[in-house]
């Protein structure tokens, strides 16, 4: 886990580095804190019972999973505040426990967005006692095609 962590901070680093975008550096630089102190977080007491939030990462594009997506729950209340982060693995998946009720934003960064040219796709989600699966992904390649006006 500490490799793919460590993997993912240095691509969104390199990402960071080459990106004129005030805004993509932003997010990134975001990324790498969320995914740095995820690393750190320390374990929660057992008996505390909350939610599970889980999906896949898609590149929609490619009809492939998208691996090393930093997945990110965002409290809608405080849009700043990341409640709770992911990496998407091998075959895009992700899986964010411990999740508390709430209203939240559930979005994700990778440097193949900041390549296409495009915000990071996100959802709003709520999250009740029971867990929620909810799935993330790039735009269809059919979105990027040029439109033609009479």
């Amino acid at each position: 886990m500490l490799r793919t962590i460590n993997r993912v901070k240095s691509s969104l680093a390199a990402v960071y580095s080459r990106s004129l975008r005030p805004l993509t550096r932003s997010l990134i630089a975001a990324a790498i804190v969320t995914v740095h102190a995820h690393a750190q977080e320390p374990a929660r007491p057992s008996g505390q019972q909350r939610a599970t939030v889980d999906g896949v990462v898609a590149d929609s594009i490619r009809g492939l999973p998208l691996q090393d997506a930093v997945v990110q729950l965002l409290s809608r209340d405080e849009p700043s505040n990341v409640v709770r982060s992911a990496v998407s693995d091998a075959n895009g998946r992700f899986v964010l426990v411990d999740v508390p009720k709430g209203r939240y934003t559930l979005g994700f960064v990778h440097p193949i967005l900041d390549s296409l040219g495009i915000a990071p796709p996100v959802r709003e989600i709520t999250v009740d006692d029971a867990s929620v699966h909810a799935d993330l992904g790039l735009p269809r390649a059919s979105d990027f095609a040029p439109r033609f006006v009479e």
